[in-house]
C-alpha cells in the first residue's frame, strides 16, 4: 500500500472515530436486552462510555414521556375535530346553500362510519404496542441508568 492510500485510510479512520466519538442517536439504541442496537452504536458506546449510556437514558425518558403523554395529546386532537365539525354545521345553518346534497352527506355517513370501524381497530393494535413499548423501556431503564454512573 502507497503512502498516499495509508494517510487517506487514516484520515477515513480518524473521521470515523470523530464521528462515533461525538455524536450521539436522537432515540433509543439500545436493544431490549441492554446492549447498543447495531455496529455504529456499539462502536458509539465504546467511544463515548458513560456519555452514550447518559444520552441513552435521556432519549429513554424522552420516550416514555411521550408514550405516556399520547393519549391526552390525542384526545386534544379529538376536540379540535369536534369543534371543527361544530363551526362547520354552524356555517351550514347560517348559509344553507353551502351545505353538500343529501347524497353527499349520506356517502359521507358512511364513510364516517366505515372510518369509525377502521379506527377502532387501529386504535385498539397501536394502543396495544404503545403499552408493550412502555413497559419495554420500563424494563430497559435500569440497564441504561447503570451503565451511565
Amino acid at each position: 500500500m502507497n503512502s498516499k492510500a495509508k494517510i487517506i485510510l487514516i484520515i477515513l479512520g480518524s473521521l470515523i472515530v470523530l464521528y462515533a466519538g461525538f455524536s450521539s442517536p436522537d432515540e433509543v439504541a439500545v436493544n431490549v436486552d441492554g446492549t447498543p442496537s447495531d455496529l455504529l452504536n456499539k462502536f458509539r458506546a465504546s467511544v463515548q462510555g458513560k456519555r452514550f449510556w447518559a444520552n441513552q437514558l435521556k432519549a429513554l425518558d424522552r420516550e416514555i414521556s411521550f408514550l405516556l403523554s399520547e393519549p391526552q395529546i390525542m384526545a386534544e386532537l379529538n376536540q379540535i375535530m369536534r369543534e371543527t365539525d361544530r363551526k362547520l354545521n354552524k356555517m351550514y345553518q347560517e348559509h344553507p346553500e353551502l351545505r353538500p346534497s343529501l347524497a353527499e352527506r349520506r356517502a359521507e355517513a358512511l364513510r364516517a362510519r366505515a372510518d369509525a370501524i377502521e379506527g377502532a381497530e387501529i386504535s385498539a393494535f397501536l394502543e396495544k404496542f404503545r403499552m408493550e413499548r412502555i413497559r419495554e423501556l420500563r424494563g430497559l431503564r435500569p440497564k441504561i441508568e447503570s451503565r451511565s454512573k
